[in-house]
């Protein structure tokens, strides 16, 4: 039963181009990340933003495998909203979070402050790199167009 599943994970075109996409995604943040920085760090996994980005990648991957390999349908349609909103969100709301922090961070700059927050979070500063840009969103979407209509084809 268990390999059954693993069987059929393995060989579904929509689960590989998922996997695939994520992998893709990763490994061209790192270098991306790489470059900017001028040194390589794993860590940029971890942490949120770049290029390009990850969520639309895998949401974009998710909605042109299901039309590539079913057709249009109800099921497409319903994931081509997810994904609009999940696109929307990476751009939008954490963009505006990554901003929020950023003047967050100015503020706690004040020694009284930051004593106060160290204190109930153990953390020296909020993260501020958690949004994309429009291009990094748009990178992700053709990344996952591309990933897509390379495993329909194969």
């Amino acid at each position: 039963m268990i390999q059954e599943l693993i069987y059929t994970m393995f060989t579904n075109k929509v689960v590989l181009s998922l996997i695939f996409v994520f992998i893709a995604a990763e490994i061209i943040k790192l270098i991306t990340f790489a470059y900017k920085q001028k040194c390589f760090s794993p860590s940029c996994l971890v942490k949120g933003g770049g290029m390009p980005s990850t969520h639309t990648s895998l949401v974009s991957t998710l909605t042109f495998s299901v039309l590539f390999n079913f057709g249009f349908s109800i099921l497409w349609v319903a994931i081509a909203v997810f994904s609009i909103i999940v696109a929307r969100d990476a751009f939008g709301v954490r963009k505006h979070a990554g901003e929020h922090a950023k003047l967050l961070n100015i503020m706690l700059q004040d020694s009284k402050l930051r004593k106060k927050y160290e204190n109930k979070s153990g953390k020296k500063q909020m993260q501020e790199s958690i949004g994309h840009t429009p291009i990094e969103v748009f990178a992700g979407v053709i990344l996952g167009l591309i990933i897509s209509l390379i495993i329909f084809i194969i």
